[in-house]
């Protein structure tokens, strides 16, 4: 009895949570879980109907222990789906409430309708954006809207995905509605993003027009357009493309690739998904249902996309199936088309970028243009600071009339004329005699690197001139001059020069000196050494008169070389300008006979020596020490190329403001072609080279004369010279 009580109970516990499984299964909220809860129902009744028929004829403790093992299975089963549920609800819940607190919190308005246009829910801002309080109101504008936008845009065969409201109260200038379709529990649906957007301005509108104007060209192309993203998803296709691939605008399903053959379908992958490794165009059949298809040429683009990460590959596809059979004939005309289309396909690619980044890089121009003006301010008071504080010179900028543009510079201040007055003047106007230079400086204008020097108006410039190249125009249209006062530098320049001239004067007289003293003291000194050797001989008496020749020879043979180191010693003194005119108080008569009285001891036997005086006897201002030394050289000149028994006549002859001598020989005379170098430094005329002599001489009295302003000049023939000295006097 007790066997047969619990079998019931066991029943009746399998049947309960039977019962609870379908009552459950159809309180549940979503049909999936109502269609879970009946499967799994159905399938705990098939399952304990046979086990109740598979344990028939067992004893009655088994079929217990059966029955009872199924019952708890089945409440088993129930409680782990129950724990299980309510763990997917506490997540469902928690996940609701992030859902809600997102799309709540979110800028733009969201709305859900169903697919007969209901709405299902909305957001706060898509009530706002809408003004509405309840969700009929909202449904019945946004059926406004749709057909505001059917009326704007007629001719198309369903809605558009995007739409603008162009009245709205709480919106600053029109709603943008973009509508996405999805499916939920097999229901179709529909969620709008809506956003408080401006309307299109201007430019937008241009930018739209050009978008329009390239999307109806791209239909009308005669050939299949493609564009393919980086991921292989495809962009855009063309109604040419649709027509050759015999699809509508939604039948493209599956691979496109799929309307290639498959012994090619591979190589056009690799050149449709990585077209950067491939080559340049591929052509290919495409099979277009189920006519034999046609052959197609493919070339291709890329572009990055707008995000500027991924990139978009447009590719052009020419139908040559008719072609393939003429390829000969036409090659030449198709590579002109296609040609053509790349070279469009670049236009509208580079347009359209130019249009997207215009705003962008208006803002960036004006940033750019204020840093610029800046900047050129900067260097505009840099340039004048340079220009106006610039020594001793002017910088200046001259046009192709070499007109001045603009200058500046200390210059202007000595000169004591105004920048202001030369602007637009030509940069030689006031010197007219510089005008020849106007050729140098027009060559700057070729390029050239221009540098002269110039004298104007006692001063001496220096001027460079370097082109100033317009980089836009790639032209020459203006030159930059500076022009630099060099009078001082070109002063201590010919300075510099002198001094140079006089050390090398003074190198060249140390040379020579050591040059003739080597000769003209060798033979001296050995005519002296063997005179006082004969003169050792001659010390017995009886012997007078040839120790008296020699003694006057080694007296003359002293003067001559005493008159050497004197020459030398005078060039010297005068090259290195030690020797200065004094002038004191001097009778000229007394002075000269002075001179005639001491040369007499030098001169040859019978030789004489005259002086006459004429015009006034009295005391002038003269360096009497100058005329010494210059009347005594040339009176020793006469002696030394006079004959021995000739006469040296010299004739003085003062005036009331100057002295004249003249020192007149009788001897061999100066050659005619020696004559005009008679004055130089160590020259010797030719028919004297016999004659003892360093060629200082004359050189020195015209150096001595001229210290007292005064003149030197001769004529000679082969009868003889005659020296004249004429010397201011007071």
């Amino acid at each position: 009895m007790l066997i047969t009580i619990l079998n019931v109970i066991a029943i009746l516990l399998a049947l309960t949570g039977i019962l609870y499984l379908m009552l459950f299964g159809m309180r549940a909220e979503s049909a999936r879980d109502r269609k879970v809860m009946f499967v799994m129902t159905i399938a705990v009744l098939l399952s304990f109907a046979g086990v109740m028929i598979s344990v028939r004829g067992l004893d009655k403790k088994t079929l217990l222990a059966v029955e009872l093992l199924y019952a708890i299975t089945i409440w088993l089963v129930i409680f782990l789906y129950i724990r299980f549920s309510h763990t997917l609800v506490s997540a469902g819940s928690k996940y609701k409430k992030f859902f809600d607190a997102l799309v709540e919190g979110c800028s733009q308005g969201i709305v859900i309708m169903n697919k007969v246009g209901e709405v299902v829910a909305a957001n706060a801002k898509a009530m706002f954006l809408f003004d509405c309080d309840k969700g009929d109101e909202l449904h019945h504008k946004l059926q406004q809207l749709v057909q505001a936008d059917t009326a704007d845009h007629p001719g198309e065969d369903t809605p558009r995905q995007d739409m603008v409201l162009k009245e709205n109260k709480n919106s600053k200038e029109g709603l943008k509605v973009s509508k996405h379709p999805f499916t939920w529990e097999t229901e179709e649906y529909e969620v709008l993003f809506v956003e408080d957007t401006p309307l299109p301005s201007p430019l937008s509108q241009g930018l739209e027009w050009h978008q329009e104007f390239h999307n109806v060209l791209m239909d009308l192309a005669p050939v299949f357009l493609l564009a393919i993203g980086s991921d292989g998803r495809i962009l855009y296709i063309n109604n040419h493309g649709k027509k050759l691939l015999g699809v509508t605008e939604g039948g493209l399903n599956g691979n496109w690739l799929d309307h290639i053959p498959p012994e090619i379908r591979s190589e056009a992958m690799e050149f449709f998904l990585n077209p950067r490794a491939a080559t340049v165009s591929f052509t290919c059949p495409i099979i277009a249902g189920n006519t034999e298809g046609y052959c197609v040429r493919w070339r291709w683009a890329g572009m990055k996309d707008l995000e500027n990460i991924g990139h978009t590959y447009v590719f052009s596809g020419e139908d040559v199936t008719a072609a393939r059979n003429e390829r000969n004939a036409i090659d030449e005309e198709l590579t002109k088309v296609i040609g053509a289309n790349e070279e469009l396909e670049v236009k509208v690619t580079q347009r359209t970028k130019e249009l997207k980044d215009l705003h962008h890089d208006l803002h960036n121009q004006i940033r750019e243009r204020k840093y610029i003006e800046n900047e050129l301010l900067n260097s505009q008071r840099l340039y004048n600071t340079l220009a106006y504080n610039f020594p001793n010179g002017i910088i200046g900028v001259l046009n192709k009339d070499l007109r001045y543009v603009m200058l500046d510079g200390k210059e202007l201040e000595r000169m004591k004329v105004k920048a202001d007055d030369l602007i637009g003047r030509r940069i030689f106007e006031i010197y007219p005699d510089a005008n020849v230079y106007e050729t140098k400086l027009r060559k700057a204008f070729s390029g050239e690197h221009v540098s002269f020097d110039v004298e104007l108006s006692g001063s001496i410039y220096n001027i460079i001139a370097v082109a100033l190249p317009d980089m836009q125009r790639d032209e020459i249209k203006e030159i930059l001059v500076i022009i630099s006062n060099i009078t001082q530098w070109k002063r201590l320049e010919e300075d510099l020069h002198r001094v140079i001239a006089k050390e090398r004067n003074l190198v060249e007289l140390k040379s020579r000196f050591v040059t003739m003293a080597s000769h003209e003291f060798r033979t001296p000194l050995g005519t002296i050494l063997s005179s006082v050797f004969l003169l050792e001989r001659y010390n017995d008496s009886g012997y007078e008169e040839k120790r008296a020749i020699h003694i006057n020879r080694i007296k003359k043979t002293v003067n001559n070389l005493t008159e050497v180191l004197n020459d030398f010693l005078s060039i010297g003194k005068l090259e290195e300008g030690k020797v200065q005119a004094i002038p004191r108080q001097t009778n000229i008569v007394e002075a000269i006979k002075d001179v005639v009285k001491e040369m007499r001891s030098l001169k040859k036997p019978d030789q004489r020596i005259e002086y006459t005086a004429r015009g006034q006897s009295r005391t002038v201002m003269v360096d009497s020490h100058l005329l010494h030394n210059t009347l005594m050289n040339l009176i020793s000149n006469a002696i030394k190329y006079s004959p021995v028994n000739g006469t040296v006549s010299v004739i003085s002859d003062l005036a009331d403001d100057c002295l004249l001598v003249y020192v007149i020989d009788h001897g061999l005379g100066i050659l005619e072609e020696d004559q005009p170098h008679i004055f130089e430094r160590f020259f010797r005329s030719r028919n004297a080279t016999s004659i003892d002599g360093t060629g200082l001489g004359l050189h020195i009295v015209k150096k001595y004369v001229e210290l007292m302003h005064g003149s030197i000049d001769f004529t000679s023939d082969e009868n003889g010279t005659t020296f004249k000295v004429l010397i201011p006097v007071e």
